[in-house]
């Protein structure tokens, strides 16, 4: 198009004739910007949840029905979102996965037998000691119902890296209490 054709178009014309020539491109233009827009904030992970709470549990016994049973009793006594993961000590994909997470403060609470919460302190896991559970006491009773603990006996402690020391520190003693 030569200008002489431009300059001599009314602005309803010209406008038709931008949108027919441009309008495809621009339009795929906006959509391109758009998808990389929401692939950076995704990424960036703006919707994950933010919790009050995170309990690891090193414990084969503790499947996700007892799991949602602690986690619901937690939530009430903390009043705010928590998060109970149970893990399989012995997998050790599971147990990569706990390191990675707990090394970058997403486990505030930790619930396992002796020997992992041993290995857990030499790592400096934990900002204080951790402490054994007792029999009959409300972690027992949430988890186990009528089994007892029995021979593999668990200890709790708080993690040094949580994000929710104040919170986790509650839970444990709140755990630890004998009923």
């Amino acid at each position: 198009m030569n200008s002489d054709t431009w300059k001599n178009m009314t602005l309803k014309q010209r406008v038709q004739w931008l949108l027919q020539y441009y309008g495809l491109k621009a339009a795929c233009v906006v959509a391109a910007i758009g998808v990389v827009i929401y692939l950076i904030f995704s990424m960036l992970g703006g919707n994950e949840e933010e919790y009050g709470l995170s309990v690891l549990i090193l414990d084969d016994r503790v499947g996700t029905e007892k799991s949602e049973t602690l986690k619901n009793e937690m939530e009430e006594l903390l009043d705010c979102p928590v998060e109970v993961v149970s893990y399989t000590s012995t997998v050790m994909e599971q147990m990569q996965a706990f390191s990675v997470r707990t090394t970058a403060g997403g486990i505030d609470l930790m619930i396992a037998p002796e020997n992992e919460m041993q290995q857990l302190r030499s790592n400096n896991y934990f900002s204080g000691d951790y402490r054994l559970l007792p029999e009959k006491c409300r972690y027992e009773k949430l988890v186990y119902e009528e089994a007892a603990m029995g021979n593999a006996a668990k200890y709790i402690g708080v993690a040094r890296t949580g994000e929710n020391q104040e919170n986790a520190t509650v839970a444990m003693e709140y755990l630890l209490t004998i009923e």
